[in-house]
């Protein structure tokens, strides 16, 4: 007669057996394979005058079975750290400004089960400066998690607006701001007026002490926030997805930082990304800087499913004046 065994034990033992089939099927020394694309082939159509320009995108593909699933990523002069929906970090090196070279650094901790992986669903990334720590947003428990630069966990917390989220509608992305604070946008349908929600941290979102201000955002129809970060004192990027019919489509947008003690921000669409059927699932943002210009890096996700691509996008955002 069969019993009711704990459900506890049941995921751990279950997330321990995936774990270790990776390590089984994971290469020694993971390729990285990238096809160049180009801009037509992504359906990618600039909005305004001062939007990013196409330098080079690819699809990429590895032979290790962790690569996929990008959720979030941020730059510094090594390349680019992306999470993925397994919460494994990855590092892809550039070279001659290209992706040249994967590392896996492994599954990061987050919540779930006490001991071993658990269900962490890492979905935003932020980084204040270069060498500095990482702030992780995970979705279905709702959480911030802080980590040194060597990603390992230094705090936590479940901001009490957060516990009536539900499951599939968390913390999909955090940007931090020149002035310490901290932007972080949940993923949802617009409100009967079309407002997104997003709160303003006092700081460290992760910190005893924070505090936390609700704000509104109007972005483009139908599209929910994906990434977000700050370029340079003055200006939010935030990219944004929607799903329909026709598959997935993006748009790149602006916000003037100036705006926030209004409490209710306006985008401003740069670019879409709308390429035919299947379309692509935009999900990252990352900003690098390259012979003295900046770079921004946005990233699809493949689901970890069939149809579906990884794709990095390289894109020169117009100088800043001085």
């Amino acid at each position: 007669m069969l019993r009711r065994l704990p459900l506890a034990p049941l995921l751990l033992f279950a997330g321990l057996l995936a774990s270790s089939a990776e390590r089984r099927l994971a290469p020694a020394a993971p390729r990285l394979a990238a096809a160049p694309l180009d801009a037509p082939a992504l359906g990618l159509r600039q909005l305004t005058a001062d939007a990013p320009r196409f330098v080079a995108a690819w699809s990429l593909r590895s032979d290790d079975p962790r690569f996929g699933g990008l959720s979030a990523m941020t730059g510094d002069d090594d390349g680019l750290l992306a999470l993925t929906d397994k919460s494994i970090a990855l590092r892809l090196t550039l070279a001659d400004g290209q992706p040249a070279k994967l590392r896996v650094l492994g599954r990061i901790a987050g919540p779930g089960l006490r001991r071993g992986p658990g269900p962490s669903d890492a979905e935003s990334l932020a980084r204040c400066a270069p060498g500095g720590d990482f702030w992780v947003g995970f979705e279905s428990r709702h959480r911030v998690w802080r980590y040194d630069a060597r990603l390992r966990p230094r705090a936590r917390a479940r901001p009490a607006f957060a516990r009536r989220w539900p499951k599939n509608g968390g913390l999909e992305a955090i940007a931090c701001l020149p002035n310490g604070r901290f932007l972080l946008f949940r993923e949802q349908s617009p409100g009967p007026d079309g407002a997104g929600e997003l709160w303003l941290s006092s700081g460290d979102p992760t910190a005893p002490a924070a505090r936390f201000a609700r704000l509104n955002h109007y972005g483009p129809p139908g599209h929910r926030p994906t990434d977000a970060l700050a370029w340079g004192p003055d200006r939010l990027l935030i990219l944004h997805r929607r799903f329909g019919p026709r598959g997935f489509s993006a748009v790149l947008s602006a916000i003037d930082l100036s705006t926030l003690a209004r409490g209710t921000l306006a985008h401003r669409p740069l670019l879409e990304l709308r390429a035919p059927w299947p379309t692509d699932n935009w999900e990252a943002l990352a900003l690098t800087r390259e012979n003295g210009r900046d770079l921004l890096w946005i990233a699809a996700d493949d689901n970890f499913m069939p149809g579906f691509r990884t794709v990095l996008l390289k894109l020169a955002l117009p100088a800043r004046a001085s």
